[in-house]
């Protein structure tokens, strides 16, 4: 940033470097702003995974993961509410952002350890243990679908939900040992490779737009200070004269 100014008939300009947090800023801000949405729908999906494993799942494992899901949805959205209503989220940008990357883990993780608690797996029951989780996972992985599209603009954050999310039940999978089990576990570590390479395409192109936008507010700002210093010099030219 430039700043200027005059001693006697002189103008002197001084450089000032630009806020280094500016980029990171912006990101906590997009991340934020799109959470409005996307965190309502992990407990309505919670919900309808509940709504469907009632009569497989053990009643209590399904209470006690329902009500971790809604209470985690509500403490994210009075998260929401503060970030939105302080005065000084520009100031302590990484603190907003760890708190946030935390509450994406948190929801990986009870997401991810949702099939394992909730679907134990029976060799007399294989058919209906690989319905139930094949309809848990395919929730699963429309979250993390339309996660790429709102944490993109970070792949940190994205990987601490994504990671924890379809790892844990992939795992999971491979270590039962059934061929079934181990193909359909080999075919989320897949989908987690596919979906990871997408989100650093769309990571790559937010990066440019808003080093782009970046740029443009600086060149602004610095076509701002050249055109005080054009007034101040031809004020002073009558003078001088």
């Amino acid at each position: 940033m430039e700043n200027t100014t005059s001693t006697g008939n002189s103008v002197t300009i001084m450089e000032e470097p630009y806020a280094n947090h500016q980029p990171l800023s912006q990101q906590v801000r997009i991340l934020y702003s799109q959470s409005v949405t996307t965190f309502l729908f992990p407990p309505l999906a919670a919900l309808c995974i509940a709504a469907i494993l009632r009569d497989f799942a053990d009643d209590r494992f399904l209470l006690v993961w329902l009500s971790i899901i809604l209470l985690h949805g509500l403490l994210r959205y009075y998260l929401l509410w503060c970030y939105f209503h302080s005065s000084d989220r520009e100031e302590h940008t990484d603190r907003w952002m760890n708190r946030f990357i935390i509450t994406v883990f948190v929801s990986g993780i009870l997401w991810g350890f949702a099939g394992i608690f909730l679907i134990p797996y029976r060799s007399t029951g294989t058919i209906a243990f690989t319905l139930y989780n094949g309809l848990l996972l395919l929730t699963t992985c429309g979250l993390v679908a339309g996660a790429v599209i709102s944490y993109a603009i970070n792949i940190g954050v994205l990987l601490c939900y994504s990671l924890p999310a379809l790892l844990l039940p992939a795992f999971h999978l491979i270590s039962i040992g059934d061929r079934y089990n181990t193909s359909f576990g080999g075919l989320l570590l897949l989908y987690h490779l596919y979906i990871l390479i997408a989100a650093i395409r769309m990571n790559r192109q937010f990066v440019y737009f808003m080093n782009m936008e970046h740029q443009k507010q600086q060149l602004e700002q610095k076509y701002s200070n050249l055109k005080r210093i054009y007034e101040a010099l031809r004020r002073r030219t009558p003078r001088a004269l």
